[in-house]
């Protein structure tokens, strides 16, 4: 989460969803953005092709192809590190600074 709030707007708008996009006829990996918008302005592409992309009319659009990313894709992103959290640990902590 913390990479969408550094990247994207803090508040989801209706319609935004997260997008994947790579180099045309490349076998690389694709990279995630969160929006058609986000997509866009790392790519040079506009939104509108995107979306066309994604929705399958469109094979490619200024040397890339996109897709929309399946919900799975969205929640880890490369260099990101999931924790274990100790709910109860926080809640304490948070109860002790406002005391």
């Amino acid at each position: 989460t913390s990479h969408f709030y550094a990247n994207c707007s803090s508040t989801r708008k209706a319609g935004m969803k997260p997008v994947m996009s790579r180099v045309r006829g490349s076998t690389g990996e694709w990279k995630w953005h969160c929006s058609a918008l986000s997509a866009a302005r790392a790519t040079g592409t506009h939104t509108w092709d995107i979306w066309k992309c994604c929705q399958g009319r469109l094979p490619q659009t200024r040397g890339h192809e996109f897709r929309y990313a399946d919900i799975d894709e969205a929640k880890s992103l490369p260099g990101e590190e999931w924790r274990e959290v100790d709910i109860k640990l926080l809640r304490d902590d948070r109860i002790a600074k406002r005391g």
